[in-house]
């Protein structure tokens, strides 16, 4: 795992991260169909995308999303927070 001077992650295209694949490219997927459900322009996905250490968890921010979702796919944190249950403090499997 390589750090910037900043303590932030660098996410290659494909990325090791706690034994899982960092794919950008479903990645992008997954911020296209948030800016498709929320009618956003095309130019918020690419600039989510420029910069994913710092962008992707802007954009995560501001409309609302998982970043769990966005990077991993992983919806369990999303449907825990709807249901008003605690935060799952384990990695995914």
């Amino acid at each position: 795992m390589n750090a910037s001077h900043r303590g932030t992650m660098s996410l290659p295209d494909r990325h090791i991260l706690a034994g899982r694949s960092l794919n950008l490219a479903a990645v992008r997927l997954r911020v296209e169909l948030v800016a498709d459900a929320l009618a956003l322009p095309a130019s918020e996905v690419e600039r989510a995308m420029r910069n994913p250490e710092q962008s992707l968890i802007h954009f995560a921010a501001m409309h609302g999303q998982s970043i769990d979702w966005l990077l991993l796919g992983d919806v369990r944190g999303m449907v825990r927070e709807r249901h008003g249950a605690a935060p799952d403090t384990r990695l995914p499997a």
